[in-house]
């Protein structure tokens, strides 16, 4: 396993537990839900905090490459997204709280369908991040494009679902916000996928140029 992996284990086990209780909480909300994604959220802020002054330990402890300094400063951005999907998640769950207390007459399969297709996205940019697989983080750029169209598409929907029920506006505005979250959710993984294609073009350069400081000192010699 990967250093970058072992450091961050632990962060992306619980937010792979947030996604799981938040989706299950879409169609039959567990009040007991509250307690546990709060005690789930407080221990991913406190880790994020550890590894962020871990890095900037580093940082201040010796001198780095660019390239050295790049992926550094990625991983933290890495390690900051982490956190920011867990909020945002909770954010979602909150939502489906009050959904929860109403009778919804508007279907929410969509909501589900989206949800796992971002969390899709979210561990595609986790292994595109950890293993620096460059065509993996195209792929999830290129994917946060479809979500925002499916996303546009159940919007609409809703918006006409108000026009025709329009007793159920503060329901539907709920969902409106679970739909804005879901797609804050895969602009951050997008913004992975987008650190590692920034990583590999950077390793590549820096490739080529030694390459070519080798061949002029080769025809020098």
């Amino acid at each position: 396993m990967e250093i970058i992996e072992i450091v961050f284990e632990k962060q992306i086990n619980r937010v792979n537990e947030v996604f799981e209780l938040v989706r299950k909480n879409i169609f039959s909300f567990k009040k007991d839900s509250v307690a546990i994604l709060d005690e789930l959220e407080n221990n991913i802020n406190l880790e994020e905090k550890r590894i962020e002054k871990i890095c900037f330990n580093i940082i201040n402890g010796k001198k780095f490459d660019n390239l050295e300094l790049e992926r550094l400063i990625s991983f933290m951005k890495f390690n900051s997204n982490i956190e920011k999907i867990a909020d945002l998640l909770k954010k979602i769950n909150n939502s489906l709280h009050y959904l929860s207390k109403k009778e919804m007459i508007f279907p929410l399969i969509n909501i589900e369908k989206i949800m796992k297709d971002v969390k899709k996205m979210f561990d595609d940019s986790v292994y595109a991040f950890i293993k620096c697989k460059k065509e993996v983080g195209l792929a999830v750029i290129k994917n946060d494009v479809q979500i925002d169209e499916v996303v546009w598409e159940e919007f609409l929907r809703v918006q006409e679902f108000i026009v025709t029920f329009p007793q159920a506006v503060k329901r539907c505005q709920n969902i409106i916000r679970i739909l804005n979250l879901l797609e804050i959710i895969g602009d951050v993984c997008k913004n992975t996928g987008e650190y590692v294609v920034l990583q590999k073009k950077l390793i590549e350069s820096e490739g080529s140029i030694e390459t070519e400081d080798s061949n002029s000192n080769e025809k020098e010699i």
